[in-house]
């Protein structure tokens, strides 16, 4: 592991990596508790501008194989970012993103190079998830697996056509199998966590969409593939 955000021990306005100095920034106000002893970020869904985390790139995040895992709920239902390393016209192969859904399901969207264009590749769940009740998502890339979606220890995949999401306007996706190569190797944008970053221009913090109503805990960044449906 190369980067552990718990938000347990942040300051008003910042994120801090519990193992790798990797430190980034919030809008003060947005962690809360999540239990007795457990802190979270808490998004209420709307302007993305503020309702954010970010953490500048580092080095450490191109990553040829690696993983990243995390927690999270939703307040409502709806089409919402929760993690970014995404930017407008860049044509970069590695960036990510993973988001939800206008009906709940689960996408990893990885943009791999292949031909002249790195084209966008998404994995969505098969199953949905609940308003109100946590979940755990994992993506996993480089691996014997290839690009692989985790949704609760799942990875059973929806492949076709119909599902949409919301990056400020509808749009439908086309869902592929797991197994592509792939990895973020030649990324360097920042994370965000709580919105989704495909129409931000690189090396700007503008044009943030599809703002988190909900919470989201624990984010883990792993330098290895990892199967997040063992034991």
């Amino acid at each position: 592991m190369i980067a552990h955000y718990t938000f347990d021990t942040d300051g008003p306005a910042e994120v801090r990596d519990a193992v790798g100095g990797h430190h980034g920034s919030v809008a003060a106000g947005r962690h809360c508790d999540v239990g007795a002893c457990d802190t979270a970020l808490c998004f209420d869904g709307t302007e993305p501008g503020v309702n954010h985390a970010m953490v500048p790139h580092s080095p450490d995040f191109l990553l040829e194989k690696g993983a990243v895992e995390f927690f999270a709920q939703l307040d409502s239902l709806g089409s919402f970012g929760l993690v970014s390393r995404d930017a407008f016209g860049a044509m970069e192969p590695g960036h990510l993103t993973v988001m939800t859904t206008t009906d709940g399901h689960v996408v990893f969207r990885l943009q791999v190079l292949e031909g002249a264009a790195p084209p966008a590749r998404w994995l969505c769940s098969r199953a949905t998830v609940e308003v109100g009740r946590p979940f755990h998502v994992g993506v996993s890339w480089g691996g014997p697996g290839g690009v692989r979606l985790f949704l609760n220890g799942s990875d059973e995949l929806y492949v076709g056509g119909g599902l949409t999401i919301d990056q400020g306007g509808p749009t439908s996706i086309t869902c592929v199998a797991a197994g592509a190569p792939g990895g973020i190797e030649g990324n360097s944008e920042p994370w965000y966590f709580g919105v989704y970053a495909g129409f931000r221009r690189p090396d700007t913090p503008y044009d943030l969409r599809a703002p988190l109503h909900g919470t989201i805990d624990e984010v883990r960044i792993h330098n290895a593939p990892m199967n997040f449906g063992g034991p």
